[in-house]
């Protein structure tokens, strides 16, 4: 944990504590199916600093396009034929910083981190 998820945005320790509560409540007979869940679970809200997988970024995108969060996301998205994950992340974390620049906050490092794993990939 980061001294910013708790103290300037507690709310982004959602993902953290549900990751948590999932390795505690389910299964683990599956151990690599048990992995790539937790590790979707713990990534959807910033990301990571690590290559994400499919699962990853479609609950990170998911997570980021709700409609009670961002409807004219969302909106965009369902009008494309078959959006292209990377380029959802790369909008979705631009859109992250420049609210966090405008409202003075500071924003999860693991942004930059994501992005950077996104460029790496390529």
């Amino acid at each position: 944990m980061y001294d910013f998820e708790i103290f300037e945005t507690p709310k982004a320790l959602h993902g953290r504590i549900s990751a948590f509560l999932f390795e505690k409540e389910f299964d683990k007979t599956d151990i690599e199916r048990f992995n790539s869940i937790y590790h979707a679970i713990s990534y959807h809200v910033a990301g990571g600093d690590e290559k994400m997988s499919d699962l990853d970024k479609i609950l990170y995108i998911a997570d980021n396009i709700e409609p009670k969060k961002n409807s004219r996301l969302y909106k965009e998205m369902l009008s494309q034929e078959k959006p292209e994950m990377d380029e959802w992340m790369k909008k979705i974390i631009n859109i992250k910083r420049k609210k966090a620049n405008q409202m003075n906050r500071v924003y999860n490092p693991l942004i930059d981190a994501t992005l950077d794993a996104l460029e790496d990939e390529r």
